[in-house]
């Protein structure tokens, strides 16, 4: 039996079954998201060399703002994150906290979807592992008869 890497990305945050709240305009908040080298059933781990993350946003008024860990690039119009973050041990996590920012101006409240992969240059079980959240963006709009909070 070869020895393979075993790819894992997690959104603890997300596990749960209650949703997370809006994201009001104008405000960063963050994403835990966590990147491991999970040790294969039955087969020994291999180190996983040169793991990366991208993500993707699907919606403008939502914006990759920053990582907590890794080296990153976050492309020009804030929808794409590239981070990479070196090799991982077999068994080795690691938790990034990623920040995304809701622009401000937007006209209509809306919901963003946001897609996560991590890859590796070693072989391994999965190529590419993949998780995707999604977040409500919105705010307080104000009337000329005053104030409506969605």
């Amino acid at each position: 039996v070869e020895p393979l890497v075993n790819l894992g990305i997690e959104l603890p945050d997300d596990l749960n079954e209650t949703v997370p709240p809006a994201v009001p305009f104008g405000e960063t908040f963050n994403v835990d998201v966590v990147i491991g080298n999970q040790l294969p059933d039955g087969v020994v781990g291999l180190v996983a060399r040169n793991v990366s993350l991208q993500g993707t946003i699907d919606t403008p008024g939502l914006v990759f703002t920053g990582s907590s860990e890794g080296d990153c690039s976050i492309s020009p119009d804030g929808q794409t994150i590239d981070c990479d973050f070196g090799d991982f041990a077999a068994g080795e996590q690691r938790t990034v906290s990623l920040s995304l920012t809701a622009m401000s101006g937007q006209p209509d409240d809306f919901r963003v979807d946001i897609g996560l992969s991590v890859t590796t240059s070693s072989p391994a079980v999965n190529e590419v592992t993949e998780a995707y959240l999604v977040r409500d963006v919105g705010g307080t709009r104000m009337f000329i008869s005053g104030f409506e909070s969605p």
